[in-house]
């Protein structure tokens, strides 16, 4: 029996349909004011098996954090994708409460829209 197994992760290529995935999402969800990628892919480590983690900055939702990341999952996309979509006020919360996992985000990321 044969097994294949992936030992290259196209960074460029991803990061090119992300550039795209991106404008499209923006335009379809104008309350996404800014979308920043983390993670592996951010900071040019990935490998075969990494993900698009995207944190996505909204201005307001009345729909709880878990009910909304169907909204924003990109589909068609060549590797999977993680969204975290929280609010504005969220986002703030989470920063003076100490909260690591958006404080790296933040500030290990590279934003990708900001919407002026």
């Amino acid at each position: 029996m044969r097994t294949a197994s992936v030992t290259w992760f196209d960074r460029a290529g991803v990061l090119r349909q992300l550039e795209d995935t991106v404008s499209a999402l923006v335009v379809q969800h104008p309350e996404v004011e800014e979308v920043v990628l983390f993670g592996s892919l951010a900071t040019g480590t990935p490998v075969p098996g990494s993900d698009v983690d995207l944190l996505l900055v909204l201005t307001t939702s009345d729909e709880p954090f878990l009910t909304r990341i169907p909204r924003f999952m990109p589909t068609g996309f060549p590797v999977d994708v993680d969204v975290f979509p929280y609010t504005r006020g969220e986002i703030e919360a989470m920063r003076r409460d100490g909260n690591r996992f958006v404080t790296a985000a933040l500030a290990n990321g590279r934003v990708l829209f900001r919407r002026s």
